[in-house]
């Protein structure tokens, strides 16, 4: 019998955290069916009855971001904080209407308050690029996103200054959404201190653990960090440790064969390899992905003369992840100095080269 009761009061708190989430889609989405994913519950799939209502329990026992998709094409409809005990009604009509959880209405307002930032300083550039047909010349398409970049730029500075001016805020589950898109060395202390207030509330979540991990990964990495030390097979087979090397500058290579954006930019690293490689500059070649053969015929191909390594391992557990690299997300450079202190980072090879021009002499 005491086994009994212990089965009830170990379920009581399961059900008590429980979160709901209901509401209505308007005729267009009619037969459709939708699911909501993230966090730590697996997707759970939403049906709609024929007037297109639907109701779901959620088996929440901390809070989460979670996102509402339709099943048929993947398409976002909206991004979700939600806490366990909310009750949350969805209306989609001509737009969407959400309430019933504080947390999520944070999120809201930091959404609609990304948008408005970015509407305001990047609606006169985009009608005057619309007005001049820049659509139709790419050295016009080419300033434009270079336009465009600068005043992402901005914005995220502004809405840094908005999330920090926010009542409660800089302790919710929306400021930790933010955090997520901040910039990894420029806005480390605003993480810093999303991170302190968000575990003061909430200290032993997922989403806390994955915010502490990801700070963590950026500040391994950051600008003036000492580059993690790694070891991995050269192409003579021979082992290469990071460690080992004497230069005055170290350049970090992270590519892939079968990465097409990696090998239009060879040719360019080719030339700055031969412009700097007599004035103590070392370039370390690192590759993942396909057959340890094909990545040898790659580099012998294309004469890559730098120093090559390649990674055996899975991504999960590989010098990638050690260095914040994701799947699909290169190429990568990292400049070191003579002490392996970071000091540059870039993602096209034209800027690294200037880089290298500013430092290698």
């Amino acid at each position: 019998m005491r086994y009994f009761y212990f089965l009830i009061l170990f379920l009581i708190p399961v059900f008590l955290e429980a979160a709901t989430i209901q509401g209505r889609m308007n005729a267009r989405f009619k037969g459709e069916i939708f699911y909501l994913h993230g966090g730590y519950i697996d997707s759970i799939v939403l049906i709609l009855d024929s007037n297109g209502f639907f109701s779901e329990t959620l088996p929440l026992t901390e809070p989460d971001i979670f996102f509402l998709r339709v099943r048929k094409n993947n398409n976002l409809l909206i991004k979700l904080a939600i806490a366990p005990e909310d009750n949350i009604t969805i209306i989609v009509d001509n737009g969407f209407k959400c309430i019933g959880s504080q947390e999520n209405d944070k999120l809201i307002s930091y959404e609609e308050q990304a948008k408005l930032i970015f509407k305001n300083r990047s609606e006169t550039l985009s009608n005057s690029f619309m007005a001049e047909n820049g659509m139709a010349d790419p050295a016009k398409i080419k300033k434009f996103n270079a336009q465009i970049d600068s005043i992402k730029f901005e914005c995220s500075k502004e809405l840094n200054d908005w999330v920090i001016a926010q009542p409660g805020f800089i302790a919710s589950v929306a400021s930790v959404q933010h955090a997520f898109n901040c910039h990894p060395d420029r806005d480390i202390t605003l993480m810093d201190t999303i991170l302190y207030n968000y575990k003061k509330k909430y200290p032993k979540t997922q989403l806390t653990y994955r915010l502490e991990q990801m700070i963590d990964d950026y500040k391994r990495v950051a600008f003036g960090a000492i580059a993690p030390d790694f070891e991995l097979r050269q192409s003579n087979g021979k082992k290469f440790k990071l460690r080992n090397v004497k230069s005055d500058y170290v350049l970090l290579y992270f590519w892939e064969t079968g990465c097409r954006k990696c090998v239009e930019q060879n040719n360019e690293l080719i030339k700055n390899y031969q412009l700097h490689k007599d004035k103590g500059l070392t370039i370390v070649g690192i590759s993942m992905k396909y057959t340890k053969e094909a990545w040898i015929q790659n580099i012998r191909s294309n004469h890559y003369k730098w120093v090559n390594v390649f990674e055996l391992t899975d991504w999960k557990f590989s010098t990638y992840l050690l260095y914040g690299i994701y799947p699909r997300n290169n190429p990568h450079f990292f400049l070191l100095d003579k002490d392996h202190k970071i000091i540059a980072k870039e993602k096209e090879v034209k800027n690294i080269g200037e880089k290298l021009v500013g430092f290698v002499k």
